[in-house]
């Protein structure tokens, strides 16, 4: 049994976990999907976007994505503090305290 849940993720999401699954070799007898309205927003693709897809994912399935997620995916492949960005004013609260 695997759990891949991630609330309000949005299908592409799904689909991305269903194929790396299948292309190790596992055959699941059957899958659960959950569905959230929310999981239809444009927001939702942020996370999978900037932490998730691989390169040959997003280019296999380019036709599915926007023109914002294409700057949201390239842009966190190209500019880390994208995916993982600076916190200035707690690394400066951290410092005074020190």
């Amino acid at each position: 049994m695997y759990n891949f849940s991630a609330p309000s993720a949005p299908f592409s999401y799904h689909n991305y976990n269903l194929e790396k699954i299948l292309s190790s070799g596992i055959k699941p007898d059957y899958a659960v999907l959950e569905f959230y309205p929310d999981s239809m927003t444009d927001f939702c693709n942020r996370y999978p976007l900037r932490y998730s897809y691989d390169l040959s994912y997003f280019l296999r399935y380019a036709n599915w994505f926007s023109t914002n997620d294409w700057d949201t995916f390239l842009r966190s492949r190209v500019f880390r503090t994208t995916v993982f960005p600076p916190r200035f004013k707690e690394a400066m609260g951290k410092n005074q305290r020190s």
